[in-house]
């Protein structure tokens, strides 16, 4: 199992964690938080070894790799500090917040020969879109030539002041950025000729405290091809 480390335990952090002892392929040895409570109750849970200071848990031994959970304001610095000690990187998205932080984060990824993985797509695995794929495989479809997808929920809404995604140049795009690099890899491209038309929507309802919701509309027509 790889051994790994993460910095932002709470909220997301969380989630993050239960998909990586999901996979099992992951021990998670340290911890990092500036959140004393949850720092200690993620520990607890994870029967990992708890850090105030990123640096020092940079040298937990035999960490190879490194999880990173924080808002977008610390995702370059930390990732780079990681990178520097040999320590591979997954961060959550938006990866950075400036073309320039990018471009460094990129240099040190090659000087340190460790890879840099964004995380916080889970398109592939969601029922909907597993039914999408699965209705064009079977040909049900016909020819898809156009994908669309609209998602809206509160979250804009619930930023408080001080909230780092409040924050013109910490979070350049506001929620656009924040949550738009969610949906890039949500259309495949598929190429098929059509028998016949067809058209499917599916809809889901996400009654969660955010009042998330969600739909897909899928689009086609008959006898085209895709170029």
């Amino acid at each position: 199992m790889i051994k790994i480390a993460q910095i932002g335990v709470a909220n997301f952090g969380a989630y993050r964690r239960s998909q990586l002892r999901n996979t099992g392929r992951f021990n998670i040895v340290a911890l990092c938080d500036r959140n004393p409570a949850a720092l200690a109750d993620a520990a607890a849970r994870e029967k990992a070894q708890p850090y105030d200071d990123f640096e020092l848990m940079l040298d937990h031994p035999d960490v190879e790799g490194v999880v990173i959970s924080t808002g977008a304001d610390s995702h370059a610095a930390l990732a780079i500090a990681a990178l520097r000690r040999g320590k591979h990187v997954f961060v959550e998205k938006p990866l950075c917040c400036s073309v320039d932080e990018v471009q460094a984060l990129r240099t040190a990824a090659g000087e340190s020969r460790r890879v840099v993985v964004v995380g916080h797509n889970h398109c592939p695995t969601h029922p909907i879109y597993r039914i999408a794929k699965s209705w064009a495989n079977e040909g049900r479809l016909g020819t898809v030539v156009a994908y669309e997808e609209n998602r809206s929920h509160s979250g804009g809404l619930e930023i408080q002041p001080g909230d780092w995604r409040g924050l013109s140049d910490r979070n350049p795009g506001g929620m656009l950025f924040q949550c738009g690099v969610k949906r890039r890899f949500g259309c495949w491209g598929w190429r098929r000729r059509a028998s016949a038309p067809a058209a499917r929507s599916v809809d889901q309802t996400n009654s969660s405290a955010r009042a998330a919701r969600a739909s897909r509309c899928f689009t086609f027509a008959k006898d085209r091809t895709v170029p």
